[in-house]
């Protein structure tokens, strides 16, 4: 059984670079706690060495592993203590593990956020098995991480996060091979799907960020068909009448362009 310790939640530090806390779920995790007190303990990591904001070397700095909105919750009630499970892996990959393993089973993760954990798991889990050969002497690290007897990173996952091997492989190539930028874009939106991050996937990093861009400004509309830009409807043909002919569109192929949207919008509005 993991130990479990009563700390300040004043002395716990988080780790450089975790993702903000969403206030509003700060918030209601609060009114739960102040009705039925803390559920679930935070995990922490001792740590040594660590170098505190005055440029102080401290040894035994609690640090968080997991729980950020749970210890901002307990915070804000202004409650002197907070149960702890002392996390007794040894190393940063291990503590960034077990964080990205309790997220993935959460069930608020956004599919954008999936990919990424599940991509981020992935570099940590080769890391771990690289850093594990090298320190059991293998004069082959790739093989360690690869080769028979090693569990398969999609087969840990799943058991780790009770998703399924293909879903995990699935999200890691979301994760991988759509940019951060278009992440970004559809991030906490409706399009925020996995329908939509296997169709950027299939694109360039710049298409991927056109296609998105574009998807949030016209959310009502489709193209015409595929990598053509202009759209049907009104507003398409509106717009297009505004174009000035002296920029380079012809008043033959621009009369083309305005029938072929007026005899087709309909069939596809």
């Amino acid at each position: 059984m993991r130990q479990i310790e009563r700390l300040s939640p004043s002395i716990i530090e988080a780790p450089p670079g975790r993702r903000e806390v969403d206030g509003k779920a700060v918030d209601a995790l609060a009114r739960s706690i102040e009705r039925m007190g803390l559920r679930t303990p935070i995990t922490v990591r001792i740590v040594d060495n660590y170098v505190d904001t005055d440029g102080v070397v401290v040894d035994g700095q609690p640090m968080l592993v997991t729980g950020a909105h749970r210890l901002e919750a307990v915070r804000k009630l202004g409650l002197d203590k907070i149960e702890c499970y002392i996390f007794d892996g040894d190393s940063d990959i291990d503590a960034e593990l077990w964080e990205i393993d309790e997220n993935l089973c959460r069930h608020e993760l956004t599919p954008t956020e999936v990919a990424e954990h599940s991509a981020k798991r992935k570099e940590l889990w080769e890391a771990r098995r690289i850093q594990d050969a090298a320190e059991s002497g293998s004069t082959c690290a790739t093989l360690e991480v690869n080769g028979r007897g090693n569990e398969g990173f999609a087969t840990d996952t799943a058991k780790a996060s009770g998703q399924s091997k293909a879903s995990v492989n699935r999200a890691v190539k979301r994760g991988n091979e759509v940019c951060q930028e278009a992440r970004d874009l559809i991030r906490g939106t409706k399009l925020d799907t996995g329908a939509m991050l296997d169709k950027l996937v299939k694109m360039e990093p710049q298409q991927q960020v056109e296609y998105a861009t574009d998807q949030i400004n016209y959310p009502q509309e489709r193209p015409v068909s595929r990598g053509v830009g202009i759209r049907c409807g009104h507003d398409a043909i509106a717009a297009l009448k505004r174009i000035p002919l002296s920029d380079g569109l012809r008043q033959d192929a621009f009369d083309m362009v305005i029938d072929w949207i007026e005899t087709n919008r309909g069939d596809r509005e």
